[in-house]
């Protein structure tokens, strides 16, 4: 019995060296994407790491309420493991305890739910209408709310506007298009 051995021979070179060349749609389509997705990262960077930041600085500065904030270094996090702020160790083991209690805890009885809701069984649909009625509850509430407020027959800027020597905002009733 043979075995028989044949090399491969590619066009250019070895296989997967070559350089694929992007083409204008590829760099357009590359461009919108990440200006789809730079307000998510601006405010991540914003919202998320801006206070972060200002959290690690401050933790490094010895802060009175009424004075400005003394840079001390990391003498904070020295003091926090000294034989002095053991009670920090206290709290932090039970915080630990804590959340190995409840996480589990909070995790079954919300899987439980869930199945429980999945469930085809007689007066489902108000346990399921009872579950999520408080998250439509404020939505509604806002739309009443700023339905009355915008209510012409309500009235509640016309004083305001008076004195400022504008008309009066016409609210949900205008047929002005801008």
């Amino acid at each position: 019995m043979s075995t028989e051995i044949k090399e491969m021979h590619t066009v250019g070179g070895q296989a997967g060296s070559h350089k694929r060349r992007h083409s204008r749609i590829f760099w357009r389509d590359t461009i919108e994407g990440y200006l789809f997705i730079s307000p998510v990262i601006l405010g991540l960077m914003i919202w998320t790491f801006g206070p972060m930041l200002a959290s690690f600085y401050l933790s490094l500065t010895d802060y009175p309420l009424l004075k400005a904030p003394e840079f001390i270094g990391l003498r904070n996090y020295v003091d926090i493991f000294s034989a002095a702020y053991l009670r920090v160790l206290d709290s932090l083991w039970v915080t630990l305890k804590y959340a190995a209690i409840s996480l589990p805890i909070t995790l079954i009885a919300s899987l439980a739910a869930a199945v429980l809701l999945n469930q085809r069984l007689r007066g489902m649909n108000f346990f399921r209408t009872a579950f999520y009625l408080p998250t439509i509850v404020p939505s509604i509430a806002m739309v009443f709310v700023w339905g009355w407020l915008l209510n012409p027959e309500f009235d509640w800027s016309t004083p305001r506007w008076n004195r400022s020597g504008c008309q009066p905002y016409a609210g949900l009733q205008s047929r002005r298009r801008h």
